[in-house]
């Protein structure tokens, strides 16, 4: 699958268990309240 966005900047995270069912990835505080878009980059293992 390809996607093609748009933006002004960029963070390369990995994402930290925050409970059994969610994780949290953290950003620069000086983007709160902006918009951002999250993309799953590896392969689940099955």
């Amino acid at each position: 699958m390809k996607f093609e966005i748009e933006g002004r900047d960029m963070v390369r995270k990995e994402a930290v268990k925050h409970s059994e069912t969610a994780s949290h990835v953290f950003v620069p505080k000086d983007w709160e309240d902006d918009e951002v878009a999250v993309i799953l980059l590896e392969e689940e293992e099955k």
